[in-house]
């Protein structure tokens, strides 16, 4: 997924601290930008040729021999489909048994935007708060959003 076209619309995650200072008058979630739509099209490009080159040559087109032993309504019958079925359940649990603690986090992202290191790190010490746990995560002077206390004063308001 990640190498399909995609990481230009993947840019923003990756620029947390390196223009911190552009971004610290933002309030919200920018809309899409030209890397947004370059990536967009990029990925459009791709798969609308990929499927006119097909239809025109339909040599290319890929053929799975599992597909015809496919039926609607039936459990899996290969130990590929149980591992995916397995995984998906595994993962919605996951999911639902976390999202507590995950929310903690969530909510001080939604409140401060801030996804520069020292942000997460807030984020990850509350967290830690909420567990009940110790806080070890120290912020770095250097970097960008450095809020000056220590691990130990982090807490879930």
């Amino acid at each position: 997924y990640q190498t399909d076209g995609k990481l230009l619309v993947n840019l923003a995650t990756f620029k947390r601290d390196w223009d911190f200072d552009l971004r610290t008058d933002e309030k919200m979630t920018p809309l899409p930008d030209k890397p947004f739509f370059l990536g967009w099209l990029c990925v459009l490009s791709y798969y609308g040729g990929l499927n006119v080159l097909t239809t025109y040559q339909p040599w290319l087109r890929s053929t799975d021999p599992h597909v015809s032993g496919c039926t609607f309504g039936t459990w899996p019958s290969h130990p590929v489909e149980w591992t995916i079925l397995v995984g998906f359940v595994f993962q919605i649990v996951g999911g639902i048994s976390t999202w507590k603690v995950v929310r903690v986090g969530m909510d001080i992202l939604a409140d401060t935007g801030d996804v520069t290191t020292n942000g997460l790190v807030r984020v990850e010490n509350a967290v830690a708060a909420y567990l009940g746990r110790e806080a070890t995560w120290k912020e770095d002077t250097e970097l960008p959003a450095y809020s000056g206390h220590t691990a130990a004063a982090c807490s879930v308001a």
